[in-house]
């Protein structure tokens, strides 16, 4: 029998037994706990599933509420308990389903007395309070009275705020750095090793207050744990003390505000009815990176009920004869120019690179190199002398700060152009520059994106440049990202390509902060380039560009090489931007046969899918495979044509033109964030998102509401391609919801394009997918479009900036061609929903067949038994002032073992206990690092079931 069927036997086995039979249940408890201990946690969200936390909920319960409770089946019961209800999101909420959370708060008062017992319920109750209403409960049954029992005896014992003042006023920072010293050069032997790591300890309490650190500066810490810690790097027996001691000297490290005059961008552009300096006041409310996973919520919003319907009428129910009689698509034509702001005035620019490919598959390279870089940094502070700290590009500063002339050993930058944001450029030592990206327009925040120009260098040397005003917690940088590079002498020599580049690549919190005083950090992208040719023009970029002038002339070109009589293919403008770019809407599908009443009627009939893409301007990702679904869409691939003759495709390429052209990250040129103004958008400052809301209002109430919906994205956190969809189920099941949802029918449909998309789409991972709708997500294109359209096929798809760790693309770094084949795959995926809908042509639906007809050949490609975490933990800490949860799922299963291996016995329990004593060596630490996920996370689907709820239930599959 397996080892995971061999846990629901004995689960069913625990369950029936006779609550005398001591020494079977104690057994089953020994067996379980073994079991669960070993491997990975797969087992434990195995027997969660299955009901585990249930019965030894109910067992609990059962135990617990005897005449005289048995604590030998008790401790180790609660031991369980504490390892599976920490893996169990919805276990506080099932304790209070079977009453078992006054019970164990009952027991935690009837043994404040006894350590063991105590720190069992202890461990208890803490995973019970995961869920908010059950912390509720035990606060209003005087739970926290009980735990302030506890610990009021010893907190009058750390007082460490005063202890940190009294030290420093005695000195004792500089005896404590003396003996560090002092230690460190007459250990020779390396015996006190302890001895140093409890100086290191006692600096690092010092320097948790501000009085602590300065202190630590003053006395000259830094220096001298920077020379103490290179010895250390030179043998291996003290190679303990280089990671406190660097995060240490981190800690310490003066914060200063970044060599700006103004956090604010160097942009403005004057908003209809608000002030020109309004938008000064309210920075506060635009600061801060918004995130992938972790968007500012809007909690208040409520659905507009204006009357989109008189918004906008596009021509679905045209003259069909005349619209296909000839061709007269009207077509927005191409601009020789884009508005982009400047702080004064406005301007044009005409230049982009003319080559968008990229260069074959690069490997994903993992570097690891913080550290060298870390110390770099602090050797800044140390040796002042060394630094040359010369401006040599200031967007904010007019006139020219370098030229070949004044500076023959200096780069130089430039990044006026179409969607460039280089704000600064700083020459630190002869070969490293520091460089500052500008803010979003109107907004003193969202830097992440980056686009430059780079020239005047010397060939064979490599070059550091450290983007110092980061804002994400993490990025893909550290886990084998490189920036792209495209050469204008390479392409002169006939090789015009996109490249990735760069090497000891790595990404840090840094000591940089906002000159407003606010406590904001910043964090350093360090990258090193050698140059392979003399004086060459290069550009670097943070992801492959995709500018706004590049899709007009993207679409141009398609309009012109589609065959009028076959395919109808039709740019209009959708609506004209702040700065007065224009926002274009295309249609494809195919032209009828013939002017026949059948055709016709075919033609009117088909379903409108709508796609829709980079509304976040950094996610040029989004507009390459959105290039690819255009390109296939307009090809004479038959399953194109089959997709054409079955659909109606309204596609909106960029819906946010201004944030594109002027370099943003995030925002549009109202510094907010367009994908949070769905629910009610200001058709004077958010006009893309008003006009496509209206648009889809429209479809509505002709009855033509979309089959589909996709908004396409870039995610700078994790790898692969991926979708998050809309379920009420699953957002019922993993918000812990009353609501009986085996009555509750929903179409399964939703779950068809990801499920296809994971057999033919190497990039794509069905386990990252996800279909909860958060709060905070209330007012997105997806959650929107799926509430008040009524679209269930609503999605967003994500594509990372890196690469991916499945498939046959694992440990590959994706370029433009494979994001453009993932724009293909979607456009296929589609097949599946209207297979039944193709059938006036035999040929096509033989090829389109052919693509569905999947066998066991492809299943390597796919994600779905795929347990990897998203991203290892890095060699060097990113944060180092942060504090992370002492208590990680091996952490707690290790002092839970601690507790129940100890030598200390009950009284009572003495004799029972004697000779079944558990050897303090069974237990396994092979336990995982619990990663602490969000609602957006993945769930994984085994044997037809999830989290306890049966969903193997027909008309969910």
């Amino acid at each position: 029998i397996g080892q995971v069927e061999l846990l629901s036997v004995l689960l069913f086995l625990f369950s029936f037994q006779n609550a005398g039979d001591i020494e079977n249940r104690l057994n089953i408890l020994n067996v379980l706990d073994e079991l669960l201990s070993a491997g990975t946690d797969r087992r434990i969200h195995h027997m969660i599933s299955k009901g585990g936390s249930e019965a030894l909920l109910t067992a609990l319960v059962n135990s617990a509420c005897s005449f005289t409770p048995n604590y030998t089946i008790l401790l180790p019961l609660l031991h369980l308990l504490a390892k599976v209800g920490y893996r169990d999101r919805q276990i506080g909420l099932k304790a209070q389903k079977a009453d078992a959370v006054l019970v164990v708060l009952s027991l935690l008062q009837q043994n404040t007395e006894n350590a063991r017992r105590a720190t069992a319920c202890l461990w208890v109750l803490r995973v019970f309070c995961s869920s908010v209403t059950t912390a509720d409960l035990l606060g209003k049954n005087r739970g926290l009275d009980v735990v302030f029992k506890l610990i009021s005896p010893h907190t009058t014992k750390h007082l460490h705020t005063v202890n940190c003042r009294t030290a420093i006023a005695k000195g004792y920072i500089a005896d404590l750095l003396k003996l560090y010293e002092d230690w460190h050069n007459n250990d020779v032997n390396l015996t006190n090793i302890p001895i140093l790591r409890a100086l290191l300890h006692c600096l690092q309490c010092a320097a948790k207050s501000a009085v602590g650190r300065d202190a630590l500066v003053a006395e000259g810490g830094i220096s001298l744990l920077f020379q103490t810690t290179q010895t250390c790097l030179t043998m291996k027996g003290l190679e303990l003390l280089v990671e406190p001691a660097i995060q240490l000297m981190r800690k310490c490290n003066p914060k200063v505000p970044l060599p700006l005059t103004s956090d604010k961008s160097a942009f403005s552009f004057p908003l209809p009815g608000r002030p020109v300096d309004d938008w000064d006041a309210d920075l506060g409310l635009y600061d801060g990176s918004f995130g992938d996973d972790s968007d500012e919520d809007e909690e208040n919003e409520e659905p507009d009920n204006r009357d989109y319907v008189s918004v906008l009428r596009f021509a679905l129910e045209e003259d069909v004869s005349g619209a296909f009689n000839t061709r007269t698509h009207r077509s927005c034509s191409v601009q020789s120019s884009v508005v982009i702001l400047t702080e004064r005035t406005m301007c044009f620019y005409f230049w982009k690179p003319k080559l968008w490919f990229t260069d074959g598959f690069i490997y994903l390279f993992i570097f690891q190199c913080s550290r060298k870089k870390v110390f770099e940094d602090i050797q800044r502070l140390i040796c002042p002398e060394d630094i040359i700290n010369k401006v040599v590009f200031d967007m904010d500063d007019p006139s020219p700060q370098c030229s070949s002339d004044m500076c023959p050993s200096s780069l130089q930058f430039f990044s006026k152009f179409e969607s460039g944001n280089l704000r600064k450029a700083i020459q630190v030592r002869s070969h490293e520059y520091d460089l500052i990206l500008n803010a979003d327009v109107n907004s003193s925040a969202h830097c992440q994106w980056f686009y430059f120009e780079v020239s005047g260098m010397v060939a064979g040397v490599p070059y550091r440049f450290n983007i110092i005003n980061c804002e994400k917690g993490n990025s893909q940088y550290n886990y084998g990202m490189q920036p792209v590079l495209y050469s204008v002498r390479e392409a002169l020599e006939g090789r015009p390509h996109w490249v990735r580049t760069g090497s000891e690549i790595c990404y840090y919190r840094n000591h940089f902060c906002s000159r407003r005083g606010q406590k904001s950090s910043f964090y350093t992208l360090t990258f090193r380039v050698t140059f392979h040719h003399e004086d060459d023009v290069c550009y670097l970029a943070y992801h492959y560009p995709y500018t706004h002038t590049t899709l007009q002339t993207h679409l141009k070109m398609l309009e012109k090489s589609v065959d009028p009589r076959k395919v109808f293919f039709r740019q209009q403008n959708l609506c004209d931007t702040l700065a007065g770019n224009s926002c274009s809407l295309v249609t494809i599908t195919a032209c009828p046969t013939s002017r026949a009443w059948k055709h016709l009627h075919q033609l009117r009939n088909r379903p409108c899918v709508v796609l829709t893409a980079r509304v976040h301007p950094g996610e040029s990702n989004a507009s390459w495979v959105l290039k690819g679904t255009l390109e296939f869409l307009c090809s004479s691939d038959p399953v194109a044509e089959s997709l054409r003759g079955a659909y109606i495709f309204k596609i909106i390429p960029m819906l946010n033109p201004d944030g594109v052209i002027n370099g943003n990250n995030r925002c549009s040129l109202t510094a907010e964030d367009l994908n949070r103004q769905w629910l009610k958008p200001d058709p004077n400052l958010s006009p893309t998102i008003y006009h496509t809301k209206g648009f889809l209002y429209y479809l509505n109430s002709i009855g033509r509401t979309p089959l589909v919906f996709c908004d396409y994205h870039g995610h700078s956190r994790k790898k692969n391609v991926f979708l998050y969809g809309c379920s009420m189920k699953e957002t019922l099941w993993q918000s812990g919801s009353p609501i009986n949802t085996a009555s509750l029918k929903e179409d399964p449909g939703y779950r068809t394009i990801a499920k296809t998309l994971d057999r033919i789409a190497p990039a794509f991972s069905f386990n990252s997918c996800n279909y909860l709708v958060e709060k905070s997500r209330a007012s997105t294109a997806r959650v929107v479009v799926w509430r008040e359209i009524g679209v269930f096929r609503s999605y967003t798809m994500e594509s990372t900036y890196n690469g991916c760790n499945q498939g046959i693309y694992k440990g590959l770094q994706t370029g433009t061609r494979e994001l453009e084949e993932m724009g293909m795959k979607f456009s296929q995926s589609l097949l599946t929903l209207r297979s039944n809908a193709i059938h006036y042509n035999s040929r096509l639906i033989h090829h389109a067949y052919a693509l569905l007809d999947l066998d066991d050949r492809l299943l390597h490609n796919n994600s779905n038994n795929c347990f990897e975490d998203d991203e290892p933990p890095c060699m060097e800490e990113i944060e180092y002032s942060s504090c992370s949860d002492p208590f990680g799922a091996n952490e707690l299963d290790t002092e839970v073992n601690g507790n129940t291996s100890s030598e200390e016995e009950d009284e009572e329990d003495a004799d029972i206990c004697r000779n079944r004593r558990r050897r303090n060596d069974r237990k396994s630490h092979l336990v995982p690092h619990y990663l602490k996920q969000d609602a957006l996370e993945t769930l994984t689907i085994e044997g037809g079931q999830r989290n306890g709820i049966d969903i193997s239930n027909s008309y969910l599959y």
